[in-house]
């Protein structure tokens, strides 16, 4: 355990004095009798430097590697599991900006919708059949039969057959909508 002070730590590091000053005034970086241990330092900047402008990337071990998620890259960390490597939490960031991308990409392409303009449209479209199903019985029943009576049993007649569709079409769609 080497301990310096903040400005030999910086220079050893190649890192501004201020970077190294701004960690201790956060209480990141702790101090042991007014100095820098190296050993904790390192453990420290390893964590939070960005690789991508970091000039000091040769001058020290790599960063401890987290192993992959399981279940995929869509996969969150288990409870307890910390990201301990810049590197996992920027690829982590930049999955989920790229899945969002391709979601974005897809509501614009027409291959998504909303599911409640979809639901809206749906019901409005059933709607106006199941108006349109219910006019049949009156239209068809004056055509035939000579009698109100044969007429009332046609319509009757009719009206049953058409809901009796309407209920097996609803039941259909609700049982693929919850499958």
């Amino acid at each position: 355990m080497a301990l310096l002070s903040q400005a030999e730590y910086a220079r050893q590091k190649g890192v501004t004095r201020q970077a190294v000053n701004d960690l201790v005034a956060r209480g990141v970086l702790p101090l042991v009798a007014g100095k820098v241990d190296t050993v904790v330092a390192d453990a420290v900047f390893a964590e939070r430097l960005d690789p991508a402008r970091s000039k000091i990337l040769n001058n020290r071990p790599p960063a401890p590697v987290v192993a992959p998620l399981a279940g995929g890259a869509d996969a969150e960390p288990a409870a307890g599991v910390g990201i301990t490597s810049y590197h996992v939490a920027r690829t982590m960031k930049e999955n989920y900006a790229a899945l969002n991308e391709k979601l974005e990409y897809k509501v614009r392409a027409g291959e998504l919708v909303e599911i409640a303009i979809a639901d809206r449209q749906i019901v409005k479209f059933f709607d106006d059949l199941a108006t349109r199903l219910d006019n049949i019985p009156d239209r068809i029943a004056a055509e035939f039969g000579v009698d109100d009576d044969h007429r009332s049993r046609l319509r009757t007649r009719l009206a049953e057959e058409i809901n009796r569709i309407r209920n097996e079409t609803i039941d259909a769609y609700d049982a693929r909508l919850h499958a």
